[in-house]
């Protein structure tokens, strides 16, 4: 790891050997080219917050080991969702949106219709994100989705009705998160219960 990421406030967590790094927040945007310098196959769980846009492509090189991705969208460059779609083997994938935006969101349609080619994907969490019922239907193509967990505002019932078609999905939760303050009323999360008797909504 170079001498400038170290200096950074301690803002990544890992060293060589370890299965899993933190990039989070420090005094500056993190430089990821350091990844380059990594076994393509010794990252397997990663978590980046504030780093250089533009370096976030370097991820792409842990894809022969990458397991677990969680990521911070909306910090991140117009490329973002691509590269994330090149790491193939992501069983779980957390996708961080920024409410505080008003314009320039990447946790939108066009980032879920990228990464709905996944195709070890088993877990995926939308937090926040301007995303449509369209960008939602795109996750049925992925093919082994089994778990959704979805926390926003503006969620209606008929966003979820993609998820009658897929055969592999059995738990979408985040829905009622935090009750009547969650992001649907409880009178609407039945209503999607009552429309997916075969997933367990919560």
């Amino acid at each position: 790891m170079p001498d400038s990421a170290l200096r950074n406030n301690r803002s990544i967590w890992g060293g060589p050997g370890d299965l899993s790094y933190s990039v989070a927040n420090g005094e500056e945007a993190v430089d990821l080219e350091f990844i380059h310098g990594l076994p393509a196959d010794s990252v397997f769980d990663l978590s980046v917050g504030r780093v250089d846009p533009d370096s976030f492509a370097a991820v792409a090189h842990l894809a022969p080991g990458l397991r677990r991705l969680d990521v911070y969208l909306d910090n991140l460059g117009d490329d973002a969702p691509s590269v994330i779609a090149s790491l193939t083997a992501l069983e779980s994938l957390a996708l961080y949106g920024d409410p505080a935006m008003d314009e320039g969101r990447r946790l939108d349609d066009h980032a879920l219709s990228v990464i709905a080619d996944l195709p070890a994907l088993e877990y995926l969490s939308l937090l926040d994100g301007s995303y449509t019922e369209h960008g939602l239907q795109q996750l049925a193509r992925l093919p082994k989705l089994r778990h959704l967990h979805i926390e926003r505002e503006g969620l209606t019932v008929p966003m979820f009705r993609f998820a009658a078609t897929m055969s592999t999905l059995t738990r979408l939760t985040g829905l009622d998160e935090f009750g009547d303050d969650g992001p649907m009323p409880p009178a609407e999360v039945d209503q999607v219960r009552a429309m997916l008797p075969h997933i367990i909504v919560g």
